[in-house]
């Protein structure tokens, strides 16, 4: 711009910076950037008002604003945030020509606003190379000099190129990502399709559903047993457990009741037929913390063997990836079903085999003599042993864990520290507020410095007692003094070891308020980690009787985020027992830990996580089928009748 004096170059060239800086913006939405680079449009050409239109199609028919800078703007936008018709004419007249941008002078336009008529505007196309994705438009004022036009054209290209790379970039980045979630889903479902088990398939998939809606957490409501049972993805404490586990069975039973996928947000009040659920929607958003919850039924020719719930951490989040959820609801049902089937197979087929003996006796021969070989086989089974084997739920743990406490009640002032930052012993992580502290502390030395003055003078006076008493009380206040020191050296919170800080968001600590002992953050070292298995409390006594005999326990473990990488481990002392026991809410029954330390074969040390999941298998020796059977026939027996 030829005539702008040097103050108004500088801002140019300031806002051309900006513009490049937020073109590459790849963490902001594009209506964010569109809104700021407006306003930096506006600010420096000192214009009147301004718009970004986005099109609602491919052929430029009709579009619809997403930022606006000014009064006057609002006078060009309808209640859709479509265009007037005379500034729609403008806007197709640039869309069919992108090349070239379209100035109207004053009093062009007619049918507009005053401010409209009588100003001069600025059309220019949006672009992310050949694809137009939208127009800019500015307003000025009409007394602008006809002779700046072609400056400030060149000026509002640059604003409309910064935002048509920052628009190409995000759907480039959306496209990825839909593939990227495809590709996830195929192999979610290859994986499931391979599962004979109705429970490790409803685990697998609250597992794989929270990984593929990157939800906070998911479950399983299963309804093909004798009463409802609940599969969650992440490990949880046995009292917020139970609780979360009636919550969901609850919810999936009314979602399974009315066939239709359920939503809830936080603070919702239900109305209608869902008031009765009212207490187990707010029980579930307070043990979970999630902000939206989705409720999606599992059907298969009309039945409903299991419901998928799915906790978000954000509202708009989880109103984007429902469709997704029935999507994959749809895909799950027949898998699921066929594992139902496989499960109660052999009892069918047996009914189904003695009532075609029955009706038809001419072609029950050969179907007898099959039936003889099947028991027969049945029985070898019963006698002759097999690998014993017990499949359970486990986890990788770093080998040593801190849990940072506060030493005093206190408000946090500072963070120092992100999620998955490593850190040194010794290293400040946060630090409490000493305001107060600091306060008390110079009250008490003036308090010292005052009696000090008061056992002078009693000193002077010759008065003993006055002395004695003014002794006693700088004593007092001397320790007191040393305890609001000490207080303000432990207001600076160190790493006791050298790890990775494990806890999510500890940003979110800076201004609460936490009382004495209060658990702040976890800190692990993931260079040596152990393996945690679960051992249901019917299998834990023959873990015990083969550990007491000096038999080893040999246990494969599969984890989730590295499906490809068997570990192995073997357990060879009662000590990696826990004696302690936590119950499992979703069956009742009491899991016993095994723990005992494990080498990550194959798995690069930058690749830990810190409590990644998965399934084991603990190889118990060899036992006849008939001896496990009656084993646990014997154990529901002296459990029931005792």
């Amino acid at each position: 711009m030829q005539d702008l004096t040097a103050q108004a170059r500088q801002a140019v060239q300031q806002a051309l910076e900006q513009f490049e800086r937020l073109s590459r913006a790849t963490d902001r939405a594009p209506t964010e950037v569109a809104r700021e680079v407006l306003h930096v449009v506006v600010e420096t050409m000192r214009a009147e008002s301004g718009l970004v239109w986005l099109a609602a199609d491919t052929l430029g028919r009709a579009y619809r604003g997403i930022a606006m800078e000014g009064d006057l703007a609002r006078g060009v936008l309808d209640e859709q945030h479509a265009p007037i018709g005379v500034v729609a004419n403008a806007l197709r007249k640039t869309w069919n020509d992108p090349a070239q941008a379209v100035v109207v002078p004053p009093g062009e336009m007619q049918d507009g606003p005053d401010g409209l008529t009588r100003g001069v505007q600025f059309y220019l196309a949006i672009s992310s190379g050949r694809k137009r994705l939208g127009i800019l438009q500015v307003i000025c004022s009409g007394e602008l000099d006809p002779k700046l036009y072609r400056e400030y054209v060149a000026f509002c290209q640059q604003a409309a190129e910064a935002m048509g790379r920052h628009m190409g970039h995000r759907q480039s980045e959306l496209v990825e990502r839909s593939a990227s979630h495809y590709r996830a889903l195929l192999t979610l479902l290859q994986n499931l399709g391979r599962i004979e088990k109705p429970s490790d398939l409803a685990h697998e998939l609250a597992q794989g559903a929270r990984q593929l809606f990157h939800a906070q957490r998911a479950a399983v409501v299963g309804f093909w047993g004798s009463k409802p049972e609940a599969w969650f993805s992440d490990t949880l404490d046995p009292n917020p457990k139970a609780n979360l586990a009636q919550a969901v069975r609850t919810l999936a039973d009314a979602t399974r009741a009315s066939g239709q996928p359920m939503a809830f947000q936080k603070g919702q009040v239900l109305e209608g037929d869902a008031v009765e659920l009212q207490p187990f929607v707010d029980q579930l958003f307070e043990l979970g913390g999630a902000q939206a919850v989705c409720v999606t039924p599992i059907t298969e020719d009309e039945r409903t063997p299991a419901v998928l719930i799915v906790e978000h951490a954000e509202a708009v989040e989880a109103s984007k990836l429902a469709p997704g959820e029935v999507e994959l609801a749809e895909s799950v049902g027949p898998f699921l079903a066929r594992a139902i089937e496989l499960e109660a197979r052999p009892l069918r087929r047996l009914g189904q085999t003695l009532a075609q003996a029955r009706t038809n006796p001419r072609r029950a021969a050969w179907r007898s003599g099959a039936l003889m070989m099947a028991l027969l086989a049945l029985l070898l089974a019963m006698i002759l042993p097999f690998p014993m084997a017990v499949r359970v739920d486990a986890r990788l743990e770093p080998r040593v864990l801190h849990t940072l406490t506060t030493p005093y009640p206190g408000t946090v002032e500072r963070v120092l520290v992100q999620a998955g930052q490593a850190v040194e012993q010794g290293e400040v992580i946060l630090e409490l507020d000493t305001t107060d502290v600091r306060a008390e502390r110079a009250l008490t030395r003036s308090a010292i410095r005052e009696q000090e003055l008061a056992r002078r003078d009693a000193r002077t006076q010759q008065r003993p007692g006055e002395m004695m008493l003014a002794d006693l009380r700088i004593e007092q206040l001397r320790i007191q003094e040393a305890s609001l020191s000490r207080r303000i050296e432990r207001s600076a919170i160190r790493s006791p070891i050298s790890g990775v800080v494990l806890s999510t968001r500890p940003e979110e600590l800076e201004g609460t308020t936490v009382d004495q002992a209060k658990e702040l953050l976890s800190i692990g070292d993931l260079s040596g980690f152990e393996l945690v298995v679960e051992v249901p409390e019917q299998d834990v006594g023959l873990v015990q009787t083969r550990l007491t005999a000096g038999q080893p326990v040999r246990a494969t473990f599969l984890s989730r985020p590295w499906p490809d990488l068997e570990q192995r481990v073997t357990y060879e002392s009662l000590l990696t027992l826990s004696p302690s026991s936590v119950p499992d809410p979703a069956t009742g029954q009491m899991r016993y830990e095994l723990r005992t330390g494990i080498s990550l074969d194959g798995l690069e040390p930058h690749l830990a996580l810190s409590e990644p999941t998965g399934r084991a298998r603990l190889d118990l020796g060899y036992a006849p089928l008939g001896w496990r059977l009656f084993r646990h026939a014997w154990h529901y027996v002296r459990m029931t009748l005792f």
